[in-house]
């Protein structure tokens, strides 16, 4: 597999210019050679080294959406509904995890944004871990493997190509990474909204290099919902991006496409400490994620619905979910963009768990009993008279 996505990369596992000297402490962007955005664009990530030469890893996928429709979007759509169509795509070249703001004056204020990445908490676990903040550019939420374009545009005389790389893309970087570091380290595989299912789709490739992984996505749960826009589109669109092989034999049907709560949990499944070693999972998830209802084309209460029926599925009892009540889209960014110099606000749901100490305490577990309890609160009032029987409701856990 390994030497599969290198030929895909036009390079030798982990070559570039990484040989460079790793600036401890300071972020530094890192080219993958070969690797581009969806657009054509160079690819590159952003690399915060550690001075522990036994230090663990934390990488971070970034969100921004996906583009999942041919052609322009019709006249009069607007917002998520616009950009779902992939010439009317915004997110074909990353401006939040960039140069501007990895390497240029708001370096400083990375760690106030995302807490995971505070070398200066000293309650934070992953301080003094390498951190790998992994840009998003090519539309296909990192599962794209895609070697040629796609033409979006339906005009014969005119192209809008695309190339849906993002696994691609992520493999180069988790190749980069295990030469700098191969020893056998804690690792923490995580992202944002289309990073988060990055994370659960790409979770395989990590895990066989640093067999002590983690993943706890954040927002990045398509749950079980027939008439999600996954659901009805998820393979067909897999199929053009070359993004069937992201799924082990373990959940390699459809519904492990359209339904990553399902997915994730089959991973935690293989890693319940009787095939093989014990690893802790998580996943963070507001009861009415507005953003993913958006994406998935069905209502804040179809999508909590759908987390309903996928928590009354009988579940690996090392996966833990944090699931609150609000329709808050990410966890893990949690500067206040109107006051920047604020500081980290993490959130805190109303059962009073809070999502930083409960990702920390999933992340750090060595054994079950370590774990934390599911963080469910009582759910949001949600009336499913005007849905289809077959959403159903299952009872919650």
């Amino acid at each position: 597999m390994r030497a599969a996505a290198a030929a895909h990369q036009g390079r030798a596992p982990g070559a570039g210019d990484a040989d460079a000297p790793d600036q401890l402490g300071a972020w530094q962007a890192v080219a993958i050679p070969g690797a581009t955005c969806g657009r054509g664009a160079p690819f590159k990530y952003y690399l915060s080294a550690s001075a522990r030469p036994d230090a663990g890893i934390f990488f971070l996928l970034n969100g921004g959406g996906a583009c999942l429709k041919d052609g322009r979007a019709p006249a009069g759509a607007a917002g998520i509904g616009k950009s779902l169509y992939c010439m009317d795509f915004p997110n074909f070249e990353d401006t939040v995890m960039s140069d501007a703001v990895f390497t240029g004056l708001a370096s400083g204020l990375v760690g106030n944004a995302i807490p995971h990445f505070n070398r200066a908490d000293a309650a934070n676990p992953f301080r003094d871990f390498h951190f790998a903040a992994v840009p998003y550019c090519t539309g296909d939420v990192f599962a794209g493997g895609m070697a040629a374009p796609y033409d979006y545009d339906p005009d014969p005389g005119a192209t809008f190509e695309v190339t849906h790389r993002g696994h691609l893309n992520f493999l180069g970087v988790v190749e980069d990474m295990y030469r700098r570091y191969p020893a056998d380290v804690p690792v923490v595989l995580s992202g944002m909204s289309a990073g988060g299912f990055g994370a659960i789709y790409n979770f395989p490739e990590v895990i066989e290099r640093w067999p002590r992984t983690v993943l706890i996505p954040d927002s990045g749960i398509a749950p079980p919902q027939p008439q999600s826009l996954l659901a009805r589109e998820g393979a067909r669109v897999a199929d053009r991006w070359g993004a069937r092989g992201r799924l082990p034999a373990y959940c390699a049907t459809d519904d492990c496409l359209g339904d990553t709560q399902r997915l994730l949990a089959a991973h935690a499944a293989q890693w319940d400490g009787r095939a093989g070693p014990w690893r802790p999972f998580g996943y963070l998830a507001s009861q009415q994620d507005a953003t993913l209802a958006d994406y998935l084309e069905i209502s804040k209460c179809g999508y909590q619905l759908g987390l309903r029926r996928a928590l009354g599925r009988p579940q690996p009892p090392n996966l833990r979910a944090y699931i609150p009540a609000t329709d808050k889209h990410v966890f893990s960014f949690v500067i206040d963009p109107a006051n920047p110099l604020g500081g980290a606000r993490p959130f805190t749901s109303r059962g009073g768990v809070g999502v930083l100490a409960w990702f920390r305490q999933v992340a750090t577990a060595a054994s079950a009993d370590a774990l934390p309890p599911d963080a469910v609160d009582p759910w949001l009032g949600c009336n499913a008279t005007f849905l289809p029987a077959a959403w159903g409701m299952a009872a919650p856990r």
